[in-house]
Order: structure tokens, then sequence, then C-alpha cells
């Protein structure tokens, strides 16, 4: 199976596997954990999945009702849809461009760049190779993250809302201020359950909830942060509403932002964080709009990714990996699978590639 072939399969394996045939609501159709939910036409996340999984549609207590019932999917799955490893590769290829996530793939499991990582990032500015951090986390904390190196000059941040190049945004994708003004009055009226909102925006990340428990969470992943007094006086471009629970988010979507969010998207980007942002923000279009700025093609680029956040940017690279820890619907979408962020697997394959 060609790398392009496989990409629009597994395309086609997720878009089918968000359908529930058998769903009780005629109005709403289900998917499996974290993988798409719509109730009214208006995409959300379902985290509440009610029926066994099969074979390697199990996510966490998800299913492929319905159509793997069928043996659609699971046709599909047993034709080539499980991810190849990593050392199939042949050492040596032709890479212009790197991206990569950054929690649960290219950071260990004490959350720290792998020592080994520097030198390859001074191979690959010597080859003329770019390497892009891809996250969920706001465009000053992946500065910081990577100062001093000079050949980092892109960084895909806020889950694909905000790019920057070179210090200046190349693309800014906002949350409709309609919308940020509704997720604040939600999350201000939950006296049920112990969370707290970050409005990232273009300049900074702001929050009300000022308790140190709190804020320690939100400067792990946000280096520029204001506190304030009230988020809809903040005067700058919100580009994600992100919702911390300290004890899960898996029913928070039903609980909390129940109903249509018209031009919006809601995204499980970790165990206790559930974003708000524009349907027109992921990784993937993020990435796409730079292989097109940068004159690179899917063929040139590699992806690594581990969460549900960084499917839409696999499907941007015939070289995409699924670390050995992901999701089973990143691995499921993934060409290849890498070693464990714990075992530095993104060091290891890009060793291979590079023919290091």
């Amino acid at each position: 199976m060609t790398h392009k072939t496989y990409r629009t399969f597994a395309a086609i394996f997720r878009a089918v596997s968000a359908f529930d045939f058998y769903s009780d609501d005629p109005g709403e159709t289900r998917g499996h954990r974290g993988c798409g939910r719509s109730v009214g036409g208006a995409g959300t996340l379902d985290s509440s999945p009610k029926i066994p999984s099969l074979g390697r549609g199990e996510s966490g207590g998800g299913a492929w009702d319905g159509v793997a019932r069928s043996g659609i999917l699971v046709g599909m799955m047993e034709s080539g849809l499980k991810p190849e490893l990593w050392t199939t590769i042949e050492p040596g290829q032709d890479v212009a461009l790197v991206v990569c996530d950054m929690d649960g793939t290219l950071l260990d499991g004490e959350g720290r760049v792998p020592d080994a990582f520097w030198s390859l990032v001074d191979t690959m500015s010597e080859r003329g190779i770019m390497f892009a951090p891809a996250s969920g986390r706001q465009y000053a904390t992946l500065a910081k993250m990577f100062a001093g190196r000079a050949s980092i000059r892109t960084f895909i941040s806020e889950n694909g809302a905000h790019v920057v190049q070179d210090g200046e945004s190349v693309s800014v994708t906002p949350v409709e201020k309609d919308t940020a003004e509704r997720v604040i009055r939600l999350v201000r009226d939950v006296d049920h359950r112990d969370i707290g909102l970050v409005a990232g925006g273009a300049k900074s990340a702001y929050v009300e909830r000022r308790d140190d428990r709190f804020t320690e969470q939100v400067e792990t992943y946000n280096a520029a942060l204001t506190i304030v007094d009230d988020l809809t006086e903040v005067e700058d471009d919100f580009v994600k509403l992100a919702t911390f629970d300290f004890n899960g988010v898996d029913d928070i979507v039903e609980d909390v932002f129940p109903g249509s969010w018209d031009g919006h998207q809601v995204v499980v980007s970790g165990t206790h964080w559930v974003d708000i942002i524009s349907d027109q923000a992921n990784k993937g279009n993020a990435l796409r709009d730079l292989q097109k700025h940068l004159g690179i093609s899917p063929s040139q680029t590699v992806v690594f990714g581990d969460y549900l956040n960084d499917l839409e940017m696999l499907d941007q690279a015939d070289l995409s990996f699924a670390m050995a820890n992901a999701h089973p619907d990143v691995r499921a979408a993934a060409r290849y699978e890498a070693p464990a962020n714990t075992e530095h697997g993104v060091v290891s394959v890009l060793e291979r590639l590079l023919n290091l």
C-alpha cells in the first residue's frame, strides 16, 4: 500500500468510525471515545461510550459500534491499517520538514526534551531540514523551551490556531467573541466540578481563577500568563478556550459544554484538558498551510504525535509516526509506530531517517 493510499484509508477509517448507526437519539451521531460527536450538526466530543470495542477500534472503552458490526472497519484494519514498526523504514530518507508534538511525544516521562535531541537539531539545520514543534501550548512557552536554537524558527501553537515564524504571527484563527463569552459564562456557573478556564490569546494567556493550585497547572503550558478580574474585558484575540478539570474530563462535554457549537469544535487535548477552538483550527490545517508556504510536499514531511489533537496533522505527512504510548485512534491513523516517548522514540526514529 502506498503512503498516499494509506492516508486515504486512514481518513476514511476515522470518518466512518465516528458514526453509531444504533444511536437511540436520531438527532445525534456517536463516535468512539474522544474522536467525534455531533449533536445538531455541531462538532464536539463524545466521552461516554457505552458499547464494547472491537479489535483496534478500542479506545479506552469506546466502540466502533454499528459499522464495526458490519465488518467494514474490521476488513479495513485487517487490510493494512495497523502501523508498521519504525525499524522497517529504509535508513536515509528525503526529509525537508519535521513536525513534532511535545507532551507524550518529544518530551520524556519527566516532561523534558531528551539531551540527545539537541545534536539532531544541529544536524537537521546543517542539512536544511526545518524542525517545527506543534503543540497545544502557547507560542511563548514553545519559544522559551527552544530558546537559543536559532534554527527553530517556526512554531505551531495552540493546537494550530496560532502559527508563528521568525517571531511574527503567520496565522491566527480566533474564537468568535460571542462563543468566547458563552464559554466564560458556562465555566463561571459550574459549582459541582473543580475546574478553571484559560483564555489563550495571541499575546498572552488569561485566567480569572488565581489560586496557586490552579495557576501552577496553567503555568506549565503558558509562559505568558495574565490574571484578570474579567475575561470578557480582555482586548486580545482568543485562539483557544481551555478548561482544566482536576478530576478529569471524561464527561465534561455533556456536563458543562452541551448543545451546538457552530463554527467551533471541542477537543479533548489531555486527561484534564478540553479546548474549544475554531473548527478551522487544527494542527493539520496549520501544517498544510506551512507546507504550501515552504514548498514542501507530504512525501518530504515527518510527523510525530500521540494524542487526538494530532490526528489531522498525521494525514499531512507520508512519514507519520504514532508513539508506542499513543491513543489507539492515533496508532490506527499513523503509517508507522515509534518507540514510546519515555524511550526517546523521536530521537531513535530521526537518527534512522537521517542515517546517523
